[in-house]
């Protein structure tokens, strides 16, 4: 699971999850920004740190910090955002472990890791798991092809959505 969005509904659904399952959790601490020099190697150690865990067979939430990096210039304010879903992106291009399915919370880290991580051209729409958040079956172009991918808006659902739609998934899984 790869949760990117920061409003108020997503990080009250990551809180739920992470208090009510045994997914592991794996910060992406968004203020590693301000040192650039440190993003690469700090990128390689959650990919490690995400590798091992599904090696072990656990699932992993994949997560940003709820820390919001500003400042008062619009542009530069959207190349954080940029850097933020590239960095996510990056974990998910350089995974050496397929993960079973892939929950992707929020509108631009659904599109980014999709497209961008993943490689998919071609899907196909299997079907809703719960109202506003269908899922893929991703096709033969993608980095995972055949693999569930489930695309998780940032504002939709209620508190509880996010940890039942993880659920849903693991039990297909098993």
């Amino acid at each position: 699971m790869i949760v990117g969005s920061h409003v108020k509904k997503s990080s009250d659904q990551l809180k739920h999850l992470l208090s009510n399952t045994d997914i592991e959790a794996v910060e992406f601490g968004v203020k590693i920004l301000e040192t650039p020099d440190l993003l690469e190697g700090y990128i390689q150690d959650l990919t490690q740190q995400v590798e091992k865990l599904l090696s072990e067979g656990k699932d992993v939430a994949l997560y940003t910090s709820r820390d919001v990096v500003k400042t008062n210039d619009i542009n530069q304010n959207l190349s954080i955002s940029t850097q933020i879903s590239n960095s996510l992106v990056q974990i998910v291009q350089d995974l050496a472990i397929q993960p079973s399915f892939i929950i992707a919370k929020g509108g631009i880290t659904s599109s980014d890791v999709a497209t961008k991580g993943l490689g998919i051209k071609k899907a196909e729409v299997i079907g809703q798991v719960t109202a506003g958040v269908p899922v893929w079956l991703t096709g033969e172009e993608a980095k995972y092809a055949g693999m569930p991918y489930v695309i998780f808006p940032g504002n939709v659902g209620d508190v509880a959505t996010l940890t039942n739609v993880y659920e849903i998934n693991k039990t297909r899984k098993g």
